[in-house]
């Protein structure tokens, strides 16, 4: 199993005076900047609030191919899809496993995934809540074109994933 902690704790971005950047404003107004002065159109809901984590915790999904600038469609997707950001803000039980892990907390109990996707969708596996990421077919190391599938996980304070599988004799 792939464990994602390093990506999530690796996107603590420090602005000056070492107060963490939040990383989903930072690329709002990235997207803002882009537009060239253009208004900015955002979706109805700037968050999606997923329901993956059984302990407490709340995850939200920040999802870029949502927004848009008027005359460039398209803008904020490419071949891999476009940037998601999910948002966990840890629960006092997923603090405790991840401490009983040995791994620090973030300060404010709040970690960011960062990745592309060309779509998700949430479904249920006989109780247990999977968020399921249509990547770009590089990802599972096949061409552009072909599908790929990641499905992500919330267990004591993290998200899980399995990597490529073998692909048999």
């Amino acid at each position: 199993m792939r464990w994602l902690m390093g990506v999530m704790t690796g996107l603590a971005l420090l602005q000056p005076g070492g107060v963490r950047a939040d990383p989903v404003q930072a690329m709002i107004d990235d997207m803002r900047a882009t537009c060239d002065g253009a208004p900015l159109q955002e979706p109805d809901q700037r968050f999606h609030t997923l329901p993956l984590a059984e302990d407490g915790t709340e995850i939200l999904l920040f999802d870029q191919t949502e927004w848009d600038c008027p005359g460039m469609p398209g803008l904020f997707r490419h071949t891999g899809g476009g940037e998601v950001i999910l948002r966990a803000r840890l629960s006092p039980q997923a603090l405790e496993a991840r401490q009983a892990r040995g791994q620090d907390a973030p300060h404010d109990g709040v970690i960011h995934y960062r990745t592309s996707a060309r779509g998700w969708q949430m479904i249920d596996l006989r109780g247990l809540p999977i968020l399921l990421l249509a990547r770009h077919g590089s990802y599972c190391d096949g061409a552009g074109y072909m599908p790929c599938v990641e499905a992500l996980t919330w267990t004591d304070g993290m998200f899980l994933t399995v990597g490529p599988g073998d692909e048999g004799e």
